[in-house]
């Protein structure tokens, strides 16, 4: 594979990790799924395996409205397999709160809801590039509504 190549498909697969951040902080649920395969697999501490765009979807419409968010995704890593597959890991840094804005339209919080890990697995589509798998580690947490 030309080292061309080879950099195009790292470049498609980081950002997939950045719009995935981008597009659930935003509530723009369809350009969210819309990053995964059609028969994905999305693992999150505590919850049962997401395994389709659809369901998804529909668990993403019972987010609370007044839920805050940003993820921060930091170092990321790609690996790639071949032309078709690559494996990704990236770093989370996780900012929610159901607390109203203030004034100035500024939500208070005094330190990040969890810091994690994801796991990614990629796969080339005829949409282009999409998360096959992904799996959120934990490694701190402070809220209990963590769980995305």
């Amino acid at each position: 594979m030309e080292a061309a190549e080879r950099e195009a498909i790292v470049r498609a697969c980081t950002d997939l990790m950045i719009r995935y951040a981008a597009t659930i902080d935003a509530r723009d649920f369809d350009a969210y799924a819309g990053l995964f395969c059609e028969e994905m697999e999305l693992l999150m501490p505590g919850s049962p395996p997401t395994t389709s765009r659809e369901k998804l979807r529909r668990g993403l419409e019972k987010r609370p409205v007044e839920l805050v968010s940003r993820h921060v995704i930091t170092n990321p890593l790609v690996e790639v397999i071949d032309g078709a597959r690559a494996r990704g890991h990236c770093y989370l840094t996780l900012y929610r709160t159901l607390a109203p804005a203030g004034e100035r339209g500024v939500h208070a919080f005094s330190r990040p809801a969890a810091v994690g890990e994801y796991f990614d697995d990629y796969l080339r589509t005829n949409e282009g590039w999409r998360i096959r798998r992904r799996e959120l580690r934990f490694v701190f947490a402070v809220d209990p509504m963590v769980s995305d």
